[in-house]
């Protein structure tokens, strides 16, 4: 009988296979919700940063259903193949050159998820100029 070395397993592990799960929508969105939707799309995607340091791909269907998938996972990557026109965001993943990107704002999140339903942008808020006034001595 051979004498085992440390090194040596008895075990055959099966290779790491992912499984195709379907997509669990992250919420319904709506024009007068939209900054709620975002702030919980910011939420998702800083969670799937600091679980699983992997970008998240957002995605809007036709029925305003929102989904936050990490890039590289089965049904991220699946429904990016399938529909490549629900994607509106691609959010916390690293540059090409590896630097880490900061995370977008939960208003940029709200315009990008107006922009991609049509919906109208906010109108900005009008400051009040300032006035030219110079007291005389």
């Amino acid at each position: 009988m051979r004498k085992k070395t440390e090194n040596e397993t008895t075990r055959h592990a099966a290779p790491h296979r992912q499984f195709r799960r379907s997509a669990v929508e992250l919420a319904v969105a709506s024009e007068a919700d939209a900054p709620q939707v975002a702030r919980k799309v910011l939420s998702r995607v800083r969670d799937i940063r600091n679980a699983q340091g992997e970008g998240s791909y957002v995605f809007g269907n036709q029925a305003c259903s929102v989904f936050a998938l990490r890039i590289g996972s089965a049904a991220g990557e699946g429904m990016l193949r399938e529909h490549p026109g629900w994607l509106f965001g691609l959010y916390g993943a690293d540059t090409a050159d590896g630097k880490r990107v900061s995370f977008p704002t939960a208003e940029q999140i709200a315009e990008d998820l107006r922009e991609h339903y049509g919906w109208d942008q906010p109108l900005p808020v009008n400051c009040p100029k300032q006035l030219n006034l110079f007291a005389a001595a």
